[in-house]
């Protein structure tokens, strides 16, 4: 049986935030894109690259939702 990968074809999925801190630390100069702005990403993208994540301060927390693109 072959698997979705070896057929040339990827899950892709819609990262969105859901909860933020207010205000990330100020020692970010430019937040990542899909942080600002919905995204679209592959699986295969999320599972050998990931996903930049912004500096936040100390005992703060960011809530992700990613959910698949049919």
């Amino acid at each position: 049986m072959r698997s979705a990968r070896d057929c040339g074809y990827t899950k892709h999925y819609r990262v969105e935030v859901i909860d933020a801190p207010a205000a990330f630390s100020k020692t970010m100069k430019h937040l990542p894109v899909w942080i600002e702005k919905t995204q679209v990403v592959s699986g295969d993208q999320l599972s050998q690259i990931g996903l930049s994540l912004p500096v936040m301060d100390p005992e703060s927390a960011m809530l992700l939702s990613f959910t698949v693109e049919l």
